[in-house]
């Protein structure tokens, strides 16, 4: 079976407040991912990353407040909106017939990417903040079902551990990256949000969630200078024959 390799990254960059565009542009060269998914994208921090011309597919929804998204790509992809409470979602899917795959009939022609950041469980009032969190994931769930067919690549920033109902409910149908290679290796998940910037980690809220076709090769956490997360960077290979 031939499969293509690709590597993802998702972060969120904390806004204009966060990481500074040109250490965001910096970050994303010398990772040299496929995809890249962001949360929290300012508007400067996405001129940074339209500048390095590595990236001419996908889309930039950025936006001075904790509510900027982008979905960037190096492969054609067909972008959407996924109309979510509070914040939306970004869907790009990949034709693998575009990587050079030649899938069998019958088989996915498709690779879905959704990037996602669900509602903060501190956003007060409480009962708004479960409600629109509950939606999220309904909505979520309801539009991967719908489109069960192609593979499924969820990413973002879920401000859920494994732990939290959101997470369990989006686990269901698919596998954690992160997991899957600490099983494999003996070792153990990373940390990935701290309360401030510079901190320790102290919790595991992004994730890369795959469907059961898609091989994890490693997963990495790094520091991403200026933000409260890190980075997680995802090497995948998708089969397409």
């Amino acid at each position: 079976m031939r499969n293509v390799k690709l590597r993802l990254m998702t972060a969120n960059c904390l806004h204009r407040f966060g990481v500074e565009p040109s250490v965001l542009a910096d970050f994303v060269r010398r990772e040299a991912p496929d995809v890249l998914a962001l949360q929290e994208l300012s508007i400067a921090q996405a001129r940074a990353l339209e500048s390095l011309g590595d990236y001419p597919h996908g889309t930039l929804d950025p936006r001075d407040d904790s509510f900027g998204l982008g979905l960037l790509l190096r492969h054609p992809a067909e972008m959407r909106r996924l109309r979510l409470p509070l914040r939306d979602a970004w869907i790009a899917e990949i034709d693998l017939r575009t990587l050079g795959a030649s899938p069998r009939k019958g088989s996915a022609e498709a690779l879905q990417i959704t990037n996602v950041h669900l509602t903060a469980p501190h956003h007060l009032p409480p009962w708004r903040m479960l409600w629109q969190r509950y939606q999220q994931v309904h909505s979520l769930d309801t539009h991967l079902r719908r489109d069960a067919p192609v593979r499924q690549i969820l990413l973002g920033d879920l401000n859920s551990t494994a732990l939290f109902p959101a997470y369990h409910a989006l686990c269901a149908r698919f596998r954690d990256a992160a997991i899957i290679v600490a099983a494999r290796n003996g070792g153990r998940t990373h940390a990935t949000w701290a309360p401030r910037p510079g901190w320790r980690p102290l919790l595991r809220i992004d994730h890369a969630l795959v469907d059961s076709s898609i091989d994890v090769e490693s997963v990495r956490v790094l520091p991403l200078t200026g933000s409260d997360h890190s980075a997680v960077l995802v090497d995948v290979n998708v089969p397409c024959d």
